[in-house]
């Protein structure tokens, strides 16, 4: 196992070690989908942020899926009411991110904006760590993994 292998699971084992109870039970389970050396080395340091900075970047990822559309659009109540649930910084930087060829997703409601986000980043992960994360709902996606990871880094 290199160096780089062996600190992200130090890593990882202290960040764990104070999180609730389904991300550890996600890497404790035997059921679970079995989390590979090679992955632990890839943990995104996103995956280890709070629930609530999770949600933060979820939403922004989700607006720069709906970037084209944003910047298209002329529904002034749409766009206001994503601004209220994702925040107006994160709408203005999807707009700006518009035609990047970034990947996009089909219209949403504002209220699926967080599940869309989630799904991505879910999505993101390699397999075997897209357990780690709290369930979220189903949303029919897409998008590659590779694809997945273009949103996030753009995040």
């Amino acid at each position: 196992m290199s160096a780089a292998a062996r600190a992200a699971l130090a890593a990882l084992g202290r960040d764990l070690g104070g999180v609730a109870a389904p991300r550890k039970r996600a890497l404790t389970d035997p059921n679970a989908p079995a989390v590979r050396w090679e992955e632990l080395a890839l943990v995104p340091d996103w995956l280890r942020q709070d629930e609530a900075r999770r949600d933060t970047l979820a939403r922004r990822v989700a607006a720069l899926a709906l970037a084209d559309e944003l910047a298209r659009s002329i529904d002034g109540a749409w766009l206001g009411t994503l601004a209220e649930v994702a925040g107006s910084a994160a709408i203005d930087h999807a707009i700006a991110h518009a035609d990047t060829g970034l990947p996009q997703c089909a219209w949403v409601e504002a209220s699926a904006l967080a599940p869309l986000g989630h799904a991505i980043l879910r999505r993101a992960l390699p397999l075997g760590l897209r357990s780690i994360l709290p369930a979220a709902p189903d949303v029919p996606l897409a998008l590659t993994a590779s694809e997945a990871r273009q949103l996030v880094a753009a995040a």
